[in-house]
């Protein structure tokens, strides 16, 4: 099957489908925009959102931390997606790689919650099970 295109047509095909993709580059295809917004309420629908400090770096960009459970009935709160803070005049809704992997570190298991403390002459191997190595 052979198809005869003439130099004309070639040109013009070319021309019509960069016209085409220059448009949806400047932002005039908001396809992947409207299905963000529509997906957006319903993923984050009974959430309770926290902004806050991303804790990586001195930038201080802002983040929007999006938690299930309801305090108030006695839950424990559960951090289900977080997202840099388009509102924020630092970071303007953008994180680094480190920033985006928030969500990893707050449920990374090696994780420390509570703070280690050494008293003045303790014993370290004794004070907390598991721990080989302290920096004093």
């Amino acid at each position: 099957m052979n198809i005869a295109v003439s130099r004309r047509q070639f040109l013009v095909g070319a021309g019509a489908g960069m016209a085409g993709t220059t448009l949806g580059a400047l932002g005039f295809g908001d396809v992947e925009s409207a299905y963000a917004q529509a997906i957006r309420p319903y993923k984050l629908a009974r959430t309770t959102e926290t902004r806050n400090t991303c804790t990586y770096c001195s930038v201080a960009c802002g983040i929007i931390m999006y938690s299930k459970g309801d305090l108030s009935k006695g839950d424990k709160a559960e951090i289900i997606h977080i997202e840099g803070d388009p509102d924020h005049p630092t970071n303007r809704g953008t994180l680094c790689p480190k920033g985006a992997a928030l969500l990893d570190f707050v449920r990374s298991g090696t994780r420390l919650k509570y703070p280690m403390v050494r008293k003045p002459g303790s014993d370290s191997s004794n004070a907390y099970p598991g721990i080989r190595c302290w920096i004093a």
